[in-house]
């Protein structure tokens, strides 16, 4: 069952991010998002200081994951987690934060 809803997902992201165009993806979008409704937990930008009261891993760590595709990255946002509130983030959000993401990693 978990493989099917994991597939269902990444055909869904996949079709989302497919059917938007690579155009009207933002990462300055993705930022002020993240910035807003994820900061409170999160480091999310460069800069920022450190959560000293939490365990969530900060963006830059997340870009810097080589295992964490753009794939994987909207699957994990478009996945309900125990640990985190139940933010929705619709597909365009998701796209820019993705891209945001993605733009910390270390060339």
């Amino acid at each position: 069952m978990f493989r099917v809803t994991l597939a269902l997902v990444v055909l869904l992201a996949g079709q989302a991010h497919a059917a938007g165009g690579e155009d009207r993806v933002d990462p300055a979008r993705g930022e002020a998002f993240a910035r807003a409704w994820c900061s409170a937990c999160h480091v999310v930008g460069r800069g920022q200081p450190a959560k000293a009261f939490n365990t969530a891993p900060s963006f830059q760590s997340l870009a810097d994951n080589p295992e964490l595709t753009e794939i994987a990255l909207h699957v994990f946002l478009r996945t309900s987690h125990p640990a985190m509130p139940n933010v929705i983030v619709r597909p365009d959000e998701a796209d820019d934060i993705v891209a945001y993401i993605l733009s910390l990693r270390h060339k």
